[in-house]
């Protein structure tokens, strides 16, 4: 029925995908084609393969052969595990061009965990400068032709610093303009490496002037002109460039290619003169020389008074004309800085400043404004990154700052800030400490504090932190909407869940106008985001709506609209979000780490856990990259996703690594519990348990998801009575508020009834889960194993008691009611068998698909062949059994007996040693985990009279008949 569903549904597909395309056929269709092959290649190189693949699929509808679509959707395939839909692709493509290069991408593809830590070695390389080493790492991995997008940009621009290689790579980047007109990065790094060479920069200036807005671009035109200055014949492009940029630096070269005309009518300095006013430049203007020289000296005066009078136009006219007759005037060069200093163009003020210091200025000003020029740009250079949310660039910046002034509150700012951003508080709380230190009686630092060890996990501290600030200070920061939106979360972090209200009640009560249009951009957005985190979530979203419609490209308006969005539980409604965005806006706020966990868990709820931990992969290696260890938070959530995808191998060393950084962090403490169990290493992680500090344990003692793990430990490791009191815990955490539990937890309830052998409490369990409307098909399978599991047991006890009339009784209601569920039936031949029916248990085996059995249905059906004198049944399992668990004693010991059955002594001696050898035996945790993880038919619901057969057998006491009035309910017990 799933496969003919699924077949309708793709025929439908490609009906309407056929009906879009029918418009488009005829003189359109190439023209069609080439757009969606467009809009594929943007998604990609946004690491969006998902939805890349939808539109290679509409290039196929109308052109079946097309190599690149039938590349990309190889690519796909392999990106998201699925390597038969991959090969199906690949086989068309080489049936096409078995040369063709979108086979050797596909491979890559596939080895793409395998080529992470070589690409990271490369941008090492290259960051250092060791161009030759890197591209040996980019072609092993590459070969000649690298993927579209940031490897192709990183391997060709590498690639362009090697004198024998840039030919290659500019004739790469040719090919991929021409192929992708509509991703500017590709001609922008052309161009750039054009300008490299002077036969083609004229060519290169060219093409970055198509992005007069990229910075790069214009970064790029201007090192090229720098680069060209000392030719008389770069004067024309160097003066159209300076009508749309001011830049002293590119100025003063224009002002020092040769002026023939205007030197000549210059008066002769007399022999030693140079020295003479630089010897006075030190202690004082310089003395009156010639008339001319007094006229020069006297224009220098009048400049400086109308500086120092604030008329800073006329000063600047007045220093210009000056230059103009005098390019090497040291002091109006000075003049010049000072104006820019005025106008916070620290940039521009630094160039006149060194220059003037270079030709030989000694004013006892200037080295104090040289410094305080490169100070504060920059300061300026760390603003631009972090706005543009370039967090490794802005933090390396604040840095430098910070160097030059370990105290300036502006740097520490600006450093923390950065770091709380790029989810680094462990980082930031070190900056903040020292910026309370230096203004205690600033809100700044104690709010960014606060943020920082709310941010870093230690709820406890930052409560503490709270208790620390200086009343007057905290007036001010209770009227801060961020701050009070953290506190709260705070107090709920730590249990204080009525405080929490109050606080968020409280910070909604703030002075806010009514109409929230009145509001600036920068208020509204904080008031959103207070309303997002008192759960007013409609209210946020239309605030962040109204926004966007003032402003569409406010990147944080977009970010909060999209985690409304998500906490609201529209993850389909984000992802259109998400593909709305401008394409400039998305990509900076990609950059933001903050953001990206947000998107990798829309896509982790949509279940698409797979595009989830791209998402965050490629964080991590974003932050590596650029030498930053990866925030907490986001390995932690990338630790999750590996654990959803039953990836313990690879979540455990994340988890361990945090803890060993920081012990203090009970989210860590959490995970790594969940991974050792769900590995089943139930003893190792109550080993584990004991480790955690008493803080910590305190903390977690009331998070319903550690006191659930802890619970199934216990269970797992057979101390049902330890268990039950976890469990029993996350029942009263539900009941306070008023809420019912989970049905996992049920359902956990229901294990722990079972292995304790609380009969009634088990029945009223399971007659609960019964009555759930909201269990998964998944739940449904393992309540009707719990059902089954009781049901052999019981029956076994009805065996051994002598009622075996009743004990098949209880097995044949069990197999009526469930007879879709192959688990369950593998089970109930187990029970057969031990029952004393193994020919019964013979013949469900046989029904079943035993090729994939877990350990103990093989020893089950073994048992129950021999039992039953069926030796060919129990060659044949026993044949598959030990292909899957050759080191099974158990099953090495069933081999003996049956070698033994037929004689054969020398065999049954070699499976019993083998058997021995083999001992201990396998845990019967590990057993019921593989048990439990067995594909199964969805369950299907028995009819009521099978369902009150099961129930009405096992409610009533063992070995005792039950009596039809005895008034037990129609059970529904799935």
């Amino acid at each position: 029925m799933t496969r003919v569903r699924a077949i309708r549904v793709g025929v439908a597909f490609a009906l309407a995908m056929t009906a879009l395309l029918l418009p488009l056929r005829g003189q359109g269709t190439q023209a069609a084609t080439e757009a969606l092959l467009q809009k594929a290649h943007a998604l990609e190189v946004r690491g969006r393969l998902d939805m890349a693949a939808q539109s290679w699929q509409q290039v196929l509808l109308a052109d079946p052969n097309n190599t690149e679509a039938l590349g990309g959707l190889a690519r796909s395939a392999k990106a998201s595990g699925n390597a038969a839909l991959a090969n199906t692709y690949l086989d068309r493509l080489r049936a096409i061009n078995p040369k063709d290069p979108g086979i050797a991408r596909a491979a890559a593809v596939e080895a793409k965990e395998n080529q992470d830590a070589a690409l990271l070695q490369a941008s090492k390389y290259a960051q250092a400068g060791q161009y030759a080493q890197a591209m040996g790492v980019y072609r092993k991995v590459f070969g000649a032709t690298p993927p579209p997008g940031d490897w192709s940009l990183a391997y060709y621009e590498t690639e362009a610093a090697t004198e024998e290689g840039r030919p290659h790579a500019i004739a790469g980047l040719r090919s991929m303009a021409e192929k992708y007109p509509s991703e500017p990065r590709y001609q922008i790094a052309l161009g750039r490496i054009l300008t490299y060479n002077p036969k083609t920069r004229v060519e290169g200036r060219r093409i970055l002037a198509r992005f007069p807005a990229d910075t790069h671009a214009s970064d790029a035109i201007r090192q090229s002109l720098i680069w060209d200055a000392p030719n008389p014949a770069s004067g024309p492009e160097i003066r159209a460039y300076l009508t749309k940029h001011s830049d002293p630096q590119l100025e003063q070269l224009l002002r020092d290619q040769p002026k023939a005309p205007v030197r000549a009518a210059r008066q002769p300095r007399q022999a030693g003169e140079d020295s003479v006013v630089a010897a006075r430049a030190e202690v004082g203007p310089p003395a009156p020389r010639t008339s001319a020289t007094s006229a020069h000296g006297q224009a220098i005066e009048e400049a400086y008074r109308a500086l120092n009078a604030k008329h800073i136009e006329d000063a600047e006219q007045r220093f210009r004309d000056i230059l103009a007759e005098d390019p090497e005037d040291a002091r109006a060069m000075a003049g010049m800085g000072y104006i820019r200093m005025g106008q916070s163009n620290f940039g521009g003020a630094l160039s006149f400043l060194e220059q003037a210091k270079q030709d030989g200025a000694h004013d006892p000003g200037l080295e104090p404004a040289i410094n305080t020029a490169r100070f504060w740009f920059t300061m300026g250079e760390g603003a631009a990154a972090l706005n543009e949310n370039d967090l490794p660039t802005a933090e390396q910046r604040y840095q430098s700052a910070l160097a030059m002034r370990p105290t300036s509150p502006e740097a520490l700012e600006g450093l923390g800030g950065t770091l709380l951003k790029a989810q680094q508080p462990q980082a930031a709380i070190e900056v903040y400490e020292h910026y309370v230190r230096v203004k205690p009686a600033s809100p700044t630092p104690w709010r960014g504090l606060f943020l920082s060890e709310f941010g870093a996990g230690s709820a406890p501290q930052a409560l503490l932190t709270e208790r620390r600030i200086p009343p007057a200070v905290r007036a001010q920061l209770m009227r801060d909407p961020d701050f009070l939106r953290t506190l709260a979360s705070a107090y709920s972090a730590v249990g204080r869940d009525a405080e929490a209200q109050r606080v968020l009640q409280a910070a909604l009560e703030l002075p806010f106008p009514a109409d929230a249009a009145t509001l600036k951009i920068g208020t509204q957005l904080q008031y959103a985001s207070l309303l997002q985190a008192a759960n007013h979530l409609d209210q946020a979203d239309g605030l962040y709506r109204q926004i966007l419609a003032a402003d569409p490209a406010n990147s944080a308006a977009w970010q909060g609209m999209v985690r409304v969005q998500h906490a609201m539980k529209q993850d389909a409604q984000a992802v259109q979000t998400l593909q709305s965005m401008p394409p400039n806006v998305y990509e900076a706020a990609m950059r933001d780490v903050g953001f990206q966990t947000t998107v990798a868990a829309i896509y982790q709820e949509g279940n698409k856990p797979e595009i989830a931990q791209q998402i965050l992969e490629h964080a991590v290696s974003q932050q590596t990259s650029a030498n930053q260890k990866p925030s907490v938070s986001l390995e932690l959530q990338l630790a999750g996703i590996y654990l959803s995808r039953n990836l313990p191998q690879r979540a455990f060393p994340i988890y361990r690594q945090v803890i060993t950084d920081d012990p203090n962090r009970p989210d860590a403490w959490k995970g790594l519990l969940s991974v050792l169990h769900s590995s089943g290493r139930d003893g190792d992680a109550l080993a584990q348990a004991q480790q955690i500090p008493q803080p910590v344990r305190s903390q977690l003692e009331s998070d319903v998801e550690y006191l659930q793990t802890m619970g199934a430990v216990y269970n797992s490791l057979g101390q049902p009575r330890e268990a039950m009191v976890f469990i029993n815990r996350v029942q009263q955490h539900f009941a306070a508020r008023h809420a019912a539990a989970p049905s996992d937890v049920d359902i956990q309830d229901a294990w722990l009834l079972f292995n304790g052998s609380n009969d009634a409490g088990l029945y009223r369990q399971l007659m609960l889960l019964g009555g759930r409307p909201d269990l998964t098909d998944e739940q449904r399978r393992t309540v009707q194993t719990i059902w089954t599991n009781w049901a052999v047991r019981r029956a076994n006890q009805d065996a051994a008691a002598g009622d075996s009339k009743r004990s098949l009784s209880i097995l044949n209601a069990a197999a009526k009611a469930f007879p879709e569920n192959p688990g369950v039936l593998r089970a109930l031949a187990s029970g057969y068998a031990r029952s004393g029916l193994p020919k019964q248990a013979v013949a469900i085996f046989r029904a079943q698909d035993m090729s994939a059995a877990t350990a103990p249905d093989y020893k089950a059906a073994v048992g129950a062949a021999l039992a039953a004198g069926d030796t060919k049944s129990a060659e044949t399992w026993l044949r598959f059994g030990l292909d899957a668990y050759p080191r099974d004693a158990q099953l090495l010991l069933l081999a003996a007996k049956f070698e033994q059955a037929r004689g054969n002594s020398s065999r049954a001696a070699d499976f019993f040693h083998a058997s021995l050898a083999a001992l201990p035996a396998s845990d019967p945790g590990s057993e019921l985990a593989n048990e439990l993880n067995q594909p199964v038919l969805a369950a299907k619901l028995p009819s009521s009279t099978q369902s009150q057969d099961l129930a009405t057998l096992l409610g009533a006491p063992a070995t005792t008949d039950l009596d039809p009035n005895s008034g037990v309910p129609p059970a529904r017990p799935y």
